[in-house]
């Protein structure tokens, strides 16, 4: 039997499987973009002060 595309149910997602895929595939991406946007910010916000 030929299953129909349009009758798939949503199989429950569990946190921590989906958590750990998506950080073995951008996890490590994410967390240095983070990183650099926050290094730039505190550099920004105490460096680059308007007067």
């Amino acid at each position: 039997m030929i299953p129909n595309p349009y009758e798939i149910t949503p199989t429950p997602i569990d946190p921590e499987t989906y958590w750990r895929a998506w950080l073995g595939i951008q996890g490590w991406q994410t967390i240095l973009i983070a990183t650099l946007g926050l290094f730039l910010i505190i550099i920004g916000g105490r460096y680059l002060v308007i007067k």
